[in-house]
């Protein structure tokens, strides 16, 4: 066994009795002081194969490509899970007091993340094509994971357990082995862009999409299987013809998604000047109909105008019913609407204070499924 082999042995066994110990007290130690842990332990090993062999660069010509890839893979992801949300809905992201407060849960993970991949790199590049402690590093990082996931007091029953092995074992796994993949085949750079995504962005985003377990799971377990697909064909190609590839166009793949992404995540959200909502009923047919989609737009009510469909909050829900009648009363605005589909106006009438926006925009049938899933939820 060659010298800088043995030393590679030597920091995944240090790694793996670290991970059997931290399994076997993990109930005992909080989960601050269990991520601490990791981080100094990942740190300590990087410090000793660093020493030894040094970092050595990526000079693959296929890193730059496969970084694009895999940004524009997520980015696509982003993109169908938040499409997914309009159907099945979204749940609040983390909401921080302060900074402080969001360092303090993100920069564990960043850290930590930072590290495996960091590792992984070393490890992969100066093992000289000696796959088995590619192998054995692999395996390690996908325990390592597992237990920084894991929460042995939630897992009670055969359910529980059952969502545990779909949610996060298999997702595990599967990023574990595209990384190691592309650190082996590729460079660095995609397996750490991959992780820190997957990793941070629901720290990072207002909303979630509720997509349930089953769903969270199979397009957690595709996304890899989808990215490996891709690379492995130009790394095929790559190592056959041994040319230059073109480069993926920016402009073409990454700016087009990342808009599609932004204009998506803001209209659900509502964080800006614009929302997007489903119609519940018919009452504004035949302008738009049950189940299509609006958009509406938040603005000063002293712009509003006879005529206009007016976006507007009745107890729990949004309605939208055109502008009939503007007077102005004690410096308020007061509005009486009327939908296009009813024969007599609203009883009530419509206080400023309760205006949502203007409609602007109407979008046939893509509405539908909110619909329908809110009011099947709505019976039980």
């Amino acid at each position: 066994m060659k010298k800088n082999t043995k030393v590679i042995y030597i920091s995944e066994i240090i790694l793996l009795i670290y991970i059997l110990f931290l399994s076997l007290f993990m109930n005992r130690i909080s989960y601050n002081l269990k991520n601490s842990s990791v981080v100094v332990v990942l740190l300590l090993v990087l410090v000793i194969l660093l020493t030894f062999f040094g970092f050595k660069k990526d000079k693959n010509y296929l890193k730059g490509s496969s970084a694009r890839i895999v940004t524009a893979a997520l980015m696509t992801f982003m993109i169908i899970t938040y499409g997914l949300g309009i159907i099945l809905g979204f749940t609040r992201g983390y909401i921080y007091n302060n900074l402080y407060e969001f360092l303090k849960d993100v920069s564990p993970i960043l850290i930590i993340t930072i590290e495996i991949e960091l590792l992984r790199h070393t490890v992969i590049k100066n093992s000289f094509k000696n796959k088995k402690t590619i192998i054995f590093y692999t395996i390690i990082s996908i325990i390592l994971n597992i237990i920084l996931e894991i929460n042995i007091g939630i897992l009670n029953t055969a359910e529980d357990k059952f969502i545990f092995l779909s949610t996060i074992i298999f997702p595990i796994i599967a990023e574990e082995a595209l990384c190691s993949y592309m650190t082996y085949k590729i460079a660095l750079l995609p397996s750490l862009i991959y992780k820190l995504v997957i990793k941070l962005y629901i720290y990072l985003v207002p909303i979630i999409p509720n997509l349930g377990n089953y769903i969270y799971s199979v397009v957690n377990i595709i996304l890899p299987f989808v990215i490996y697909s891709i690379l492995s064909k130009i790394v095929i190609r790559y190592e056959k013809e041994k040319q230059k590839l073109r480069k993926i166009n920016r402009v073409v793949i990454t700016i087009p998604l990342a808009a599609c992404l932004v204009v998506l995540i803001l209209l659900i959200s509502g964080i800006f000047k614009f929302k997007l909502i489903a119609i519940a009923s018919n009452s504004m047919s035949p302008t738009y109909k049950r189940g299509d989609a609006i958009i509406y737009e938040k603005i000063n009510v002293k712009e509003l105008k006879v005529g206009d469909i007016l976006a507007f909050q009745k107890n729990s829900i949004v309605v939208t019913h055109r502008i009939v009648e503007i007077w102005k009363q004690d410096d308020r605005y007061y509005f009486t609407t009327k939908g296009d589909n009813n024969n007599t106006n609203d009883a009530d009438k419509i206080e400023e204070k309760n205006v949502l926006g203007r409609v602007q925009f109407s979008f046939k049938y893509i509405g539908y499924p909110t619909v329908l899933i809110n009011e099947f939820f709505g019976k039980e």
